[in-house]
């Protein structure tokens, strides 16, 4: 809740404040100090589901973040069948946990009533539960997770085995059970325009097909893998994955790691399936067509901002030829949906030499100054000006590179603009030479060196 992120953040700042830590990191310390601060709010003495926690065993309170998890009223018999289907009976068997479901309902801390089982308390009962319990290792936050999620959350950790081999494309909730993943990549390669899959499929599976087909773009088809769970509740759901590898024995491995599990969903009437089908990926082409023209401005934008976030990761990963690669896409459909974009944009092509590019974007920013208002966006036509003079100082022309610094500091006499990558002059041995600085640094200080370095240097020529 809002309320223990506050008060767990106000412990951490005060812990650093107080120098007993160098760090803002949580530990049973600072839990410890929260559930006294709990205690201090309120009175204890007239909360009797409190003193009654404090007098239960770790495993009635083991039992609670069993039977007191789920955000609604819920049967024990989905409680059980679910920790049945996740853990086996390595935790609990069935007339275990209803014992201590009989035990809890004894002494006022749950409910149970036509089968459906609930926490007694109130907020502040949960949340002093939850902390209570940590102190002793002991995980019971109340209230927190559906059923579904639960499931597929260890679901979830046990494709992430796999992570090598596999890439997840989406999972399917029960509102769009009907879509196929196989029919939903026929018609990424559909050549009609008019089929817009950025309106047509649920969200997640569009943009993670989309990066599917960006990432394997060189292969002639990849493996889909469906996984269709049916639960004892009775909602279906279904996982897609892409198998990156051809190698059978691996495809083996994986579906024997669902076997157990498969088998203890039969158990309690639900049922499990994996399906597998090779299919040949949509030319990329034709994805950034349908990219270009979709009626989804928002969700394109988002798959736009992407590319920009893997192109600056793969430059500073040291992997160019992916950088340039999505730096020559975002140049080409010319979308951009921050200011930003342009200069970040024009900074790949200037490390790459490919000054023509760059001077453009640089040239593209600054030209919008008028139209521009927030100081993030003026912070931006400033760095611009900058990376301009930086081309200026390449093509040898050092009056134009002074006043492009000029321009610069106009604007940041104004506002405050920090950067991480920058180009920068320095004189070595005589020579005025341009290097990359990978670090936070203030623009102003850094423009202000770079006037001062070209003026040193032209002074002694």
């Amino acid at each position: 809740s809002p309320y223990q992120i506050q008060l767990i953040c106000h412990y951490l700042f005060k812990r650093v404040q107080e120098k007993r830590s160098t760090t803002m990191h949580i530990n049973l310390s600072v839990l410890e100090d929260v559930r006294k601060e709990l205690e201090s709010t309120q009175d204890i003495t007239k909360r009797p589901i409190l003193q009654k926690i404090r007098n239960l065993t770790p495993e009635h309170l083991k039992a609670i973040g069993v039977l007191c998890k789920y955000k609604t009223e819920t049967s024990f018999k989905d409680i059980w069948a679910l920790e049945y289907i996740l853990n086996d009976e390595k935790n609990w068997g069935e007339k275990s946990l209803k014992n201590e479901l009989d035990y809890l309902v004894s002494t006022g801390i749950v409910k149970y009533e036509n089968d459906l089982v609930e926490f007694n308390g109130d907020d502040f009962d949960k949340i002093y539960t939850k902390y209570y319990a940590i102190e002793q290792d002991i995980f019971a936050a109340i209230a927190f997770i559906s059923l579904n999620d639960e499931y597929n959350f260890r679901l979830y950790l046990l494709i992430n085995k796999f992570k090598k081999n596999l890439e997840l494309i989406g999972g399917i909730g029960p509102d769009s059970l009907d879509v196929d993943i196989v029919e939903a990549i026929n018609k990424f390669k559909d050549k009609n325009y008019s089929y817009d899959f950025l309106v047509e499929f649920p969200r997640s599976i569009a943009v993670n097909l989309y990066f599917l087909s960006l990432k394997n773009r060189n292969r002639e088809e990849i493996t889909i893998i469906e996984i269709m769970s049916r639960l004892p509740w009775g909602v279906v759901l279904k996982k897609y994955c892409s198998f990156n590898s051809n190698d059978a024995q691996s495809l083996e491995k994986f579906r024997l790691e669902f076997e157990d599990l498969k088998n203890r969903l039969v158990e309690v009437n639900g049922d499990f399936s994996i399906k597998k089908e090779k299919i040949a990926l949509p030319p990329f082409e034709l994805l950034k067509e349908k990219l270009i023209n979709t009626e989804n401005e928002a969700l394109r934008n988002q798959i736009i901002s992407q590319h920009f976030r893997l192109m600056s990761r793969e430059y500073t990963s040291n992997k160019k030829e992916e950088a340039l690669f999505n730096a020559r896409f975002l140049y080409d459909i010319d979308i951009y949906p921050v200011e930003d974009c342009r200069n970040n944009l024009g900074y790949f092509f200037l490390s790459i030499e490919d000054l023509e590019k760059a001077r453009k974007l640089f040239e593209s920013v600054i030209s919008r100054r008028k139209t521009l208002t927030r100081n993030k966006d003026l912070g931006v036509v400033a760095l611009s000006h900058y990376n301009l003079g930086i081309i200026e100082m390449k093509c040898g022309y050092f009056d134009k590179a002074l006043k492009e610094f000029e321009n610069s500091l106009d604007i940041l006499k104004e506002i405050n603009q920090e950067a991480i990558c920058l180009f920068v002059p320095i004189i070595a041995k005589g020579e005025l030479r341009i290097e990359e600085k990978i670090e936070e640094m203030n623009l102003q200080e850094i423009v202000e060196e770079a006037k001062k370095k070209l003026k040193l240097y032209l002074n002694k020529q």
